[in-house]
């Protein structure tokens, strides 16, 4: 979907890899489209059969999302990037939580990591 190849080109470094948390509904898509955006997991936490407990994902899917567990558990995993739908219920904000909001590219609002240095 362009939604998605907009949202990678936002968070793309040319001749760098980025980690990022992105919703469910991009997992199946990012990889397609660029090998140099990485995530935390991958499309086996949301196919029943495969199904994999990670809690970054849980916490990226459970409504209202806590924005201060989400920065906390990305950043054990090492994501520099957050990606969340800029409709979605948010209990708190990133602030003060070592993520700072980008920008917003088509509806998703992206979070980088406040000491990922990337540039």
């Amino acid at each position: 979907p362009q939604t998605v190849t907009n949202v990678c080109d936002a968070i793309i470094i040319p001749g760098r890899e980025v980690k990022a948390a992105v919703p469910s509904e991009m997992l199946p898509y990012v990889r397609q489209y660029t090998a140099n955006v990485c995530m935390p997991y991958g499309r086996d936490v949301v196919v029943e059969t495969w199904k994999e407990n990670n809690p970054l994902h849980d916490a990226m899917e459970t409504a209202p999302a806590n924005c201060k567990l989400i920065a906390e558990l990305a950043a054990e995993q090492g994501c520099h990037y957050i990606v969340l739908h800029e409709w979605r219920e948010k209990d708190g904000s990133f602030d003060g939580s070592g993520y700072t909001y980008q920008k917003t590219v088509d509806g998703y609002e992206i979070y980088l990591k406040d000491d990922a240095g990337l540039f």
